[in-house]
């Protein structure tokens, strides 16, 4: 595609290294971007505490994707006063259907979203994240994270770590009791000239 008989070897070359270092400058914008996201918003911080380095990529992905999203106007706080439900239609700035919308509820505190990304992947969508930046949303008290991707709490590690030591002396205990009857039965039976 990008050469022909007339190019030459070095003309190949040329293209290899210029497409590296395209890549390559396009790879620490992508880097700068995410720090610079989860430096600004204390919602990103409180998840990058919370998840191991590779879920958080996920999630921050859905984040910086989020920007690329918008809600209409008319359609903002359609609210069900029936049981505290919030209604918004998140639409994408790209989508070259302009009916296509995405509904994401805010249902008794918590964000709900019709996409279907958290029950199907555990990662919070670009579209709860869009609404809960719009609402500036400091802590993730009303987005649900997946448990299974929660580092384990330093406290519960502690007391693993404590019940594991507990194990193991209890082990060690036993292991001396046994060998301490052996040794007995061995003496007794030398006692009684049995071999």
């Amino acid at each position: 595609m990008y050469v022909n008989s007339n190019s030459e070897v070095s003309d190949l070359f040329d293209f290899v290294i210029a497409f590296e270092e395209k890549a390559s400058f396009r790879k620490e914008q992508e880097e700068e971007e995410k720090k610079t996201n989860e430096e600004i918003h204390p919602l990103l911080k409180e998840l990058k505490s919370k998840l191991s380095h590779y879920i958080f990529d996920f999630h921050n992905e859905q984040n910086i994707l989020s920007y690329r999203y918008l809600i209409n106007p008319n359609e903002l706080n359609i609210a069900n006063t029936d049981n505290q439900t919030i209604c918004f239609k998140v639409k994408s700035m790209d989508s070259k259907n302009e009916n296509h919308s995405r509904s994401v509820k805010v249902e008794n505190g918590k964000y709900i979203c019709e996409c279907r990304t958290f029950v199907n992947c555990g990662i919070i969508c670009r579209h709860i994240f869009y609404v809960s930046h719009m609402h500036q949303e400091k802590d993730l008290s009303k987005i649900q994270i997946n448990p299974r991707w929660l580092i384990q709490d330093q406290t519960e590690t502690s007391s693993l770590k404590q019940l594991f030591s507990e194990f193991t002396k209890k082990k060690e205990i036993i292991k001396e009791i046994e060998e301490s009857k052996t040794s007995e039965e061995s003496k007794q039976s030398e006692e009684k000239g049995i071999f």
